[in-house]
């Protein structure tokens, strides 16, 4: 299972690089590998002045758009930075942690781990297994992703454009 994990967070760190000049897209991608091996990916984008559609949901939503949803449960989902499970200021509605637990998710492997959101035990809790990869290369893109919010704080809400330019596409090379 970690190799259909590292898969899915390869496709996700793919789909945050592929629109990285986009500055309607954000820096955190989702992706899922689905039973029968199809890949869907999703990447955070600007939803409204400070507002971001965070990765997890949007991932929800792009498998709602293909009728997939009954395959969550068999799927290895996996994200850049785990999942929202307290409030964000950059969110609308709710925690992405619950929004996948309620579609049957038990685990997520993931290449950062927020230290803005709670332990990891408060996900278990509520159902989800939060797992960070194993793979360095991988963690090492995520963490540098991640890194963005510590360097530019509020502000990746509102110049998220501006800041991946000045940042630059190096920060996916290892």
């Amino acid at each position: 299972m970690p190799a259909d994990g590292d898969r899915a967070l390869e496709a996700a760190v793919r789909i945050v690089q592929s629109r990285w000049a986009s500055p309607l897209s954000g820096i955190v991608g989702a992706a899922a590998l689905l039973p029968g091996g199809e890949l869907v990916a999703a990447a955070s984008r600007v939803a409204g002045p400070a507002l971001f559609a965070h990765a997890e949901a949007e991932l929800l939503n792009r498998i709602d758009e293909a009728g997939r949803l009954n395959d969550l449960p068999a799927a290895r989902i996996a994200s850049t930075l785990s999942p929202c499970l307290r409030g964000s200021k950059s969110r609308q509605g709710r925690a992405c942690a619950e929004r996948l637990v309620a579609h049957d998710i038990a685990e997520i492997v993931v290449g950062h781990i927020d230290p803005t959101q709670p332990p990891l035990d408060e996900y278990r809790r509520i159902g989800l297994n939060v797992i960070l990869t194993g793979n360095e290369r991988l963690r090492l893109i995520c963490d540098r992703l991640a890194g963005i919010f510590d360097v530019y704080g509020e502000r990746v809400n509102t110049e998220i454009g501006t800041i991946k330019e000045r940042v630059g596409e190096g920060i996916f090379m290892v």
